[in-house]
């Protein structure tokens, strides 16, 4: 046990260790895992010479996936489910492929329609920019996938994406839907708003973004959250702060702008 966090919750943190040929424990250099213990010692051992008590307990899942986050959910279904639940992961499999061709093809699109014919006017001519777009994008996401695959990028990536598309547009989304009162302005500040307050915590509150960026240490002098020190507020995601942010200033700009006229409101909300 390197260090104990909370002992009476059973918090600590352990030096992980492996056998080597010789068939005796050492340390693992440089790795280290938190765990939660629980129960009375089960048995005693020798570290040493040294008799201590041996404690079960559980530590986080990317211990049990040997420090690799592509492994989590594979190691979780080969240890935790039936050996049949393998035939539903592959249609889980087969979900992520089509996902993956919606995208590519998304991509290809974007590149000869929003791109190539928006700057060069020639309309309905991309077929061929938007198959070498589709070729680009299985490409850029097989490198970064190879070379990104020991480290934690693509999830937050993902976790970042989807966190600024809530913020940023989840508000304006709902309110055109089902609130009568929403104006072109409330969604347009909604947007602008909920994609500032983002920003403005990756780049200078949590500190895992922040520290990467780098400009907060330049503005605070070396920390790597202009709230280090405070309690959790470094580690929390941005869409806890800006969706709430977001909502409430397509509420408030609602109330003060002027909404659409009534025949356009019921035009738009006919059955619903």
């Amino acid at each position: 046990m390197v260090k104990v966090l909370d002992a009476d919750k059973g918090l600590a943190v352990l030096q992980l260790m492996q056998k080597n040929d010789a068939g005796a424990w050492e340390d693992i250099p440089e790795k280290m895992a938190p765990v939660k213990l629980f129960g009375d010692p089960v048995a005693q051992a020798d570290a040493g010479g040294q008799a201590v008590e041996v404690r079960q307990g559980r530590s986080i899942a990317i211990v049990y996936a040997k420090g690799s986050s592509d492994e989590i959910i594979p190691t979780y279904i080969l240890s935790a489910m039936p050996k049949w639940f393998g035939l539903i992961f592959l249609t889980l499999l087969s979900a992520a492929m089509s996902t993956l061709s919606s995208q590519f093809h998304t991509v290809g699109t974007s590149i000869g329609r929003d791109v190539y014919e928006q700057i060069t006017g020639r309309q309905g001519q991309s077929t061929l920019v938007i198959r070498v777009g589709i070729i680009l994008g299985i490409i850029y996401a097989v490198l970064i996938s190879f070379y990104a695959r020991e480290s934690t990028f693509i999830a937050r990536a993902t976790a970042i994406f989807f966190g600024l598309c809530a913020s940023a547009f989840l508000p304006a989304f709902i309110g055109a839907l089902y609130f009568r009162g929403m104006t072109k302005a409330a969604a347009i500040w909604s947007m602008i708003i909920g994609f500032l307050v983002t920003a403005f915590w990756l780049v200078f509150v949590k500190a895992a973004e922040a520290q990467t960026i780098g400009l907060v240490q330049k503005v605070t002098g070396g920390k790597t959250s202009i709230l280090a020190g405070r309690p959790n507020w470094d580690v929390v995601d941005p869409i806890v702060i800006a969706l709430p942010i977001s909502i409430l200033v397509a509420i408030l700009v609602s109330f003060f702008t002027k909404s659409p006229s009534k025949e356009h409101l019921d035009k738009c909300f006919q059955g619903v």
